[in-house]
């Protein structure tokens, strides 16, 4: 009998919980057909998104399923960055095939899902800007995809060899601007999953292939921020101002490595302009409030925090808690005489945010072509 009750106690032991975590994997396909002035590598690189979109949304379930049952409260868009976040593809099988005048690529994908990040991936999507990030990063490959359907179309009706070459043209540099897109969202798929290495390799591809794009620089230079190389991650971060003088996210993120480099007075300026571009965005006041603090000016950062907590920030809240709990009165002139240890200093989880595109949907509502016309 103790026998039978040790098996039984056993077998509970290992039946799944609602709290267990389970690996999902997902089966999807995608097929891309490769027209006059597209290259092979391109084409399977389309059809190889497609898959991944078609798993995306099986994934999605599945985390919509486990954030409910583990009480992880996210909106549909969330849903769907925390999917392509967590999931790892697999290329299991890839063809090609002639149809009429082009080739058909087909690409079979493993897409495995590991909820064990998710609830760390959920606390970052919570940022708005990741997902505004990745609903504009979609957006863009939508338009990419429609304008070289268009250019194909009108390459077939085309009879004239200079009118040929030009079209083809516009593909070439089509096909070039979308496989820089593409190691830029590997590059961001690594940051979001922390793997700051790989970011850094994929922004740098990027970069290489479509040097003008702000986004690509930010994005290294967030890499190289949580690498430790501050004075390369204000440099990217320069880059991109120059090439897009309103990238909110660069002047936020170039004051963050100006922090962290003790360069206070740059710090606080780059958060003021970060500030002035979008005055609704909390972080940047509680990131310029403890900049503040940090250079004495306690008045000026007790109204940052303040701003912050009443935009319904919470680290703007508690950072305003802390100092009027252990500051006390801050005095007349708004000053103090030692700072340093009356706030605490930032926690070890990232400052930065990710930030919206400025190649195609910029943070203006400016639209651009994502195939740049001669």
């Amino acid at each position: 009998m103790k026998y039978f009750f040790a098996l039984i106690t056993a077998a509970l032991l290992f039946l799944p919980s609602p709290g267990m975590a389970e690996i999902r994997k997902i089966i999807a396909e995608g097929t891309y057909t490769m027209g006059d002035g597209e290259t092979p590598l391109v084409a399977e690189s389309r059809a190889l998104l497609q898959a991944k979109k078609k798993a995306i949304e099986l994934a999605g379930t599945y985390v919509e399923s486990y954030t409910k049952v583990n009480k992880i409260m996210l909106t549909k868009d969330e849903i769907r960055v925390v999917a392509s976040g967590l999931m790892e593809v697999e290329i299991l099988d890839k063809r090609r095939s002639i149809i009429g005048d082009g080739i058909k690529f087909w690409v079979r994908i493993k897409a495995t899902v590991n909820p064990d990040n998710m609830a760390d991936m959920a606390e970052i999507v919570k940022d708005k800007s990741v997902t505004d990030d990745y609903h504009a990063m979609q957006a863009a490959y939508e338009k990419s995809r429609h304008e070289i359907a268009e250019l194909k179309k009108e390459l077939a009706t085309v009879r004239g060899g200079s009118e040929k070459k030009r079209l083809k043209e516009r593909i070439v540099r089509a096909e070039r601007w979308f496989q820089a897109q593409d190691w830029l969202e590997q590059g961001k798929y690594h940051l979001l999953n922390r793997n700051h290495d790989d970011a850094l390799v994929s922004a740098s591809v990027a970069i290489l292939l479509n040097p003008n794009d702000p986004d690509a620089y930010v994005t290294r230079g967030v890499a190289y921020m949580d690498r430790g190389q501050q004075d390369e991650a204000i440099a990217d971060f320069t880059r991109a101002i120059d090439l897009h003088p309103k990238a909110v996210i660069a002047y936020y993120n170039r004051g963050c490595s100006y922090y962290r480099n003790s360069a206070f007075e740059e710090a606080a300026k780059d958060y003021t302009q970060a500030i002035s571009l979008r005055p609704d965005n909390a972080e940047a006041f509680v990131s310029r409030g403890r900049t503040f603090h940090k250079l004495g000016k306690e008045r000026e950062a007790l109204s940052d925090f303040r701003r912050a907590c009443a935009m319904g920030s919470e680290k703007g809240c508690t950072k305003q808690q802390a100092m009027v709990q252990e500051a006390g009165e801050v005095p007349e002139n708004g000053r103090s005489n030692d700072t340093r240890n009356k706030v605490k200093s930032p926690s070890g989880k990232k400052t930065y945010f990710y930030g919206q595109r400025y190649d195609s949907l910029n943070p203006l509502g400016t639209e651009q072509s994502s195939v740049h016309n001669p």
